[in-house]
């Protein structure tokens, strides 16, 4: 990559300070060519989905600096969602709340309780915003496996989790799904 701007101000006034380092005289920051290369390498490989692992293999980084670095993208991505979340929540208009588990699972009572919770809400500008809810579960699961638990009990409750819809606020087509 052929670096005539700032990645930190934008302007291209850069001169070399050495082989692998240019300058930016408007905003005095310095910074190596190589190592900036390496990030948008990284960064490209984590937008294409490419795992960890391959990403390390690919660019001979060591896999614990790319799995770093792939966290801090995340990090920043939840961030920048969350500016979304705070800035819209009171603009929704309608939501959904149901469990996700894997097809294979699907229909056993002994892995219905493995279902992860999510709410998802839309807003009025047709956005979704999605929510992992916390695991409301972990005492069945904990305890399914006892004498004195109520199998009767838990094979209600696992035929209300397989049909379990939560109505929308305005309309009966959800645009989340």
């Amino acid at each position: 990559m052929d670096f005539k701007n700032c990645p930190y101000c934008g302007k291209n006034r850069l001169y070399k300070v050495s082989k692998t380092s240019l300058k930016c005289p408007t905003c005095s920051k310095k910074f190596s060519v190589v190592k900036l290369q390496r990030d948008y390498d990284v960064l490209k490989y984590f937008i294409e989905d490419i795992s960890a692992k391959k990403c390390s293999e690919k660019t001979n980084l060591n896999y614990k600096t790319i799995k770093e670095r792939f966290d801090d993208f995340r990090k920043i991505i939840l961030l920048h969602i969350e500016e979304i979340y705070k800035k819209n929540h009171k603009e929704f208009m309608e939501y959904d709340e149901y469990y996700f588990l894997p097809k294979h699972k699907r229909g056993k009572v002994k892995h219905l309780f493995e279902s992860i919770g999510i709410l998802g809400q839309v807003y009025s500008d047709n956005k979704v915003y999605t929510i992992l809810l916390p695991d409301q579960f972990a005492h069945l699961r904990d305890n399914i496996y006892e004498k004195d638990v109520n199998m009767a009990y838990i094979k209600e409750y696992s035929k209300y989790l397989n049909r379990y819809k939560i109505v929308h606020f305005e309309q009966f087509d959800s645009k989340i799904i």
